[in-house]
């Protein structure tokens, strides 16, 4: 991710909430500049502080999460499994904290006449 799409995504998300493109580009900055983060990290990490912030609702990919912690996939999972059975013993849906999804399949499509072969 650039600097320049987590600043838009940012705004686009959080501008409503009187956090300008300023205080923004400032935050996302100090992280990179300042704290040696990539752009990825600091973008997530105002992600979360935002969110706690705002009452947003923000969604953390496994590998956003690695990054973050600098621990591997299999920790990740390992933790993710124990919380799962730590909210489903004090009767919470796992579901409303952890979302499994697939990856999009990458679809390619060849018209050996052109396009204009397409007849849908």
């Amino acid at each position: 991710m650039t600097f320049q799409a987590a600043l838009d995504n940012l705004s686009g998300k959080y501008g409503k909430y009187g956090y300008d493109r300023e205080f923004l580009s400032s935050q996302l900055r100090d992280g990179v500049m300042n704290e040696g983060f990539s752009v990825n990290v600091a973008y997530n990490g105002l992600r979360m502080v935002l969110a706690e912030q705002t009452g947003e609702h923000e969604l953390f990919s496994i590998e956003d999460v690695m990054e973050i912690t600098g621990e591997s996939r299999e920790t990740i999972m390992e933790r993710i499994e124990q919380c799962k059975e730590e909210l489903m013993a004090a009767g919470e849906n796992p579901d409303s904290y952890f979302i499994p999804t697939e990856p999009a399949t990458k679809k390619t499509l060849f018209f050996p006449g052109g396009a204009s072969d397409f007849k849908p």
